[in-house]
Order: structure tokens, then sequence, then C-alpha cells
């Protein structure tokens, strides 16, 4: 009995045993795991000549970096003056593909970047010059052979031309919702008809709604009759105020004589401009920042059907692809959650550029702008004067433990106390005060470097 009772207390300690080691091999293989993802996204230390990707910083005469072949969207903050093009976009286009690989999508805001960057393998769209190769907005649509195919991507450029936006009202987002219809319809009856995307634009704006619809009908194309059917017998009203929502969303492509010159199909053996390209060429569109707003449609286009193409990349495809997004918030609204979760693994990096956490609240809205952050692994900060700004980065940087030692004088002498407090790593004022330094957060951290001017030797 005894015999039997210390077998099974050998059992049961055995049974114990193997738990707690089977428990112990899987925390320390989290751990492990844990740290090893941390590692995957540490910059790092490189000489000036040998750094190259993303540049975010300098560290002594190291510049932290991560490489083209890195995974990780950015985004960052500054305002005028803090350096995001001169400390951070020039350095990281001059590092981006140094070692013959690599390919980039720039705005290129009154052309600071082309003057000053290196990349020899790039063309530069500019709509202000009359002799920039022409932007191609049908070349998705045109190389497919399915018909239904076709359809789709024409309706999808409805949703790119007019997408919904933070702030619309219920009236707003059906006259939206009912403008983004009759679009696809002019968008399907027209192309097939043979004009090109200005061409349709123009056509747009020079009918009214009756005539517009009339030529639609005229077509005889059965998805774009079906898609006007439901204009049948509405209130006069409702439709001309639908067609003037059209109207605001193509006017620019209508109406802008350069626009007209530079947004077309390219003629047999032209050089040109579209999404493709990126596979072997750096794409630069070069706006002057007084006609940024004038634009923003243009560039929304062109950076959205960026993302539609890359988003059909094979997983891990080559060359890695940066997209280089400044004044972010001024392309308006763009479908970029999806992008930042499915691209990297396309090899693609978004790098954001914008001056405050407010800005992008207005075109996203706060929910959405925080899902944005959270699918930023690198945070870059160069400035931040509104209060909102510092106190978010303040609290991400997190708290210390510190050591507070407290006096006390008395009649013989006094005393000496300590007590263990908590304070701010960072406190949000000192965010508007970063000067010459910048603050990195990524997945292990947060660390202060200094900003690597372009133009500084060291």
């Amino acid at each position: 009995m005894i015999q039997t009772i210390l077998l099974w207390g050998q059992r049961v300690l055995m049974i114990v045993s193997a738990v707690v080691v089977i428990f112990l091999v899987i925390k320390i293989s989290r751990a492990i795991a844990i740290r090893k993802e941390r590692m995957k996204y540490t910059p790092k230390k490189k000489l000036k000549h040998k750094a190259s990707g993303i540049i975010f910083g300098k560290s002594g005469l190291f510049r932290l970096c991560s490489p083209e072949k890195s995974e990780g969207m950015v985004i960052a903050f500054g305002g005028t003056g803090s350096g995001k093009t001169s400390a951070l976009l020039i350095p990281t286009l001059n590092a981006w593909g140094k070692k013959g690989s690599g390919t980039a999508l720039v705005i290129d805001i009154a052309g600071d970047i082309g003057r000053n960057t290196t990349n020899p393998n790039r063309v530069t769209y500019e709509p202000e010059d009359a002799n920039t190769p022409p932007y191609f907005v049908f070349q998705a649509i045109d190389v497919i052979v399915d018909e239904t195919e076709k359809n789709e991507r024409l309706m999808q450029l409805a949703f790119l031309l007019i997408p919904n936006e933070i702030g619309d009202s219920d009236v707003t987002f059906f006259y939206k919702s009912e403008a983004r219809k009759m679009l696809q319809a002019s968008l399907i009856a027209y192309y097939y008809a043979g004009l090109d995307f200005v061409a349709i634009c123009q056509q747009i704006v020079g009918s009214g709604f009756e005539l517009l619809i009339a030529d639609i009908i005229a077509s005889k194309n059965v998805l774009a009759n079906r898609l006007i059917a439901g204009f049948e017998g509405i209130n006069e009203k409702t439709v001309a105020a639908t067609k003037q929502e059209l109207d605001k969303a193509v006017i620019l492509f209508a109406t802008n004589d350069k626009i007209a010159r530079s947004v077309r199909r390219p003629s047999e053996g032209e050089a040109f401009v579209s999404p493709y390209i990126l596979e072997n060429r750096s794409i630069y569109i070069a706006i002057d920042d007084v006609k940024l707003e004038l634009y923003a449609p243009l560039l929304r286009l062109i950076v959205a059907q960026s993302l539609e193409y890359l988003a059909t990349r094979p997983n891990k495809a080559m060359p890695p692809i940066l997209l280089c997004l400044d004044e972010f918030v001024s392309l308006g609204k763009l479908d970029i959650l999806p992008a930042l979760r499915k691209l990297r693994k396309k090899n693609v990096r978004i790098a954001m550029f914008t001056q405050s956490l407010a800005d992008l609240d207005l075109v996203y809205g706060k929910a959405e702008r925080q899902v944005i952050l959270d699918n930023c692994t690198y945070k870059i900060v160069l400035s931040a004067s509104d209060y909102d700004t510092q106190l978010y980065f303040s609290n991400l940087a997190g708290e210390r433990k510190v050591v507070r030692t407290t006096y006390t004088s008395s009649h013989d002498g006094g005393s000496e106390s300590q007590t263990l407090q908590r304070e701010k790593i960072i406190f949000p004022e000192q965010f508007g005060r970063l000067g010459d330094s910048l603050v990195l957060f990524y997945p292990g951290g947060v660390m202060e470097l200094r900003k690597n001017f372009y133009f500084q030797r060291w």
C-alpha cells in the first residue's frame, strides 16, 4: 500500500515537473520571439557611406537607418522648417537604392528634393513643364483584355475621384454616392467610345445633366445604362445637385490646359509616367508649393492608382519601393489603411509627412488616425507645437522610475529622505523645442537623435 502511494506520488511529481518545464519552454520561446521581433525593427547603426534605406538621424559618427529590404511604415511630424525635407527625405532618397536596387514615388513640393538628390534612374512628372512626359491614367485599364475586369477598374476609378470624407453630412454622402454612379456610367460609356480620360472629364463638365444622361443612353452600353437607370423619374433638383457634385470632382481635369497637356495616353514610342514604371524607375512628382491645393486631386489620383497597382505585386517582389508622401493630408482622403496593412508583404514601404495630429484628424478623424499610427512601425517627431501632439508622444514615450531626495532642516541639523517616484521620459513641452534633434519611436523603445541634414558633411 505504501509502495503504491509512493509510486503514485512519483508519477504526480513527474507530471507536475513536465508541466512546469513545458510552461517555462513556452515562456522562454515567446520571450525570444518577442526579442527577435523587436530586434528586427531596431534601427541599424551604419557609418555615413554605408547607411542605406530609410535614414532616421545621427548618433555620433553613425547614421541610424532601416535598410531597403526591412519592413516598417513611417510617419513623421514636423512644422515648416523642422527638417522633414532636408533632414529626412533628401538623405533617405540619396541612400535608397544606393546598392543598385530600390525605386521611389516622391511628391516633391517646390522641387527641393529633385534638386538635391542624386538618383539618376528617375523620371520627373511636372504638369507645369510643357515637355513633361504625360501621366497615363488609363494604362492599368488599357492592358486588360477581359471586359468585365475593365469595367471593374473603371468603376473603381470613380471611387478614387469621389472619395467619402470625414465630416460629410448625410446629404453630402447621398449626393456623392449618386455622383459616383453618374461618373461610373460616364467613364464606361465614353471609354468604349474611344475617349481619353481628360476628354471624358471635359464631356462631363461641358454637358448639362439631361444631355449627359442622353449621351450615356445613346451609347447603348448595358452596364452604363444600368448605372444611370436610377436617375429616371428623380426630382430634377436632385439630379442637378448630383451633377454639381460630379463636376466638382473632375473640374480640374476638364478645365486646366496644363492638365490636358500632361494627363493623356502617350503617343507611340513616347515616354510616359504610370505606377507600372516603379518596377524599374523612380517617379518624382514636382509641384510648386503655391499650386499644391490646386493640383491636390491630381496628386491624390496618382497616389491612389499607385497604391492600387502595388497591391497587385507578388509577396516579396523586387525591387523595394518607397512612397514618400510629403504634405500627406493635402492629398485628401486616401484608402490608406489597407495599404499600410498589406503592402509590407509586397516589399513596399510608405513614409508619410505631416505637421500634427490635428491635421490627420481633419481628414481621417481620430479613430482612423489612431489606426494609421498603430500601423506605422516608426514614428518620428521633428517638432510639435500643438499640445495634443506633444501630449500624445509624451505618453507614448512612457515613464521611468527616479529617486527623489528630500531635505528637512531642523535645529539639530535636519534629515534626508529618499522616495521612488515615476516621471515622464519626455515631457510634452520638450517636443516644442527639439531644435537640431528629433525623437524616433520604434517597437523596441524611443531614442533621441541629431537631425541628419543633407548639407552637413558629418
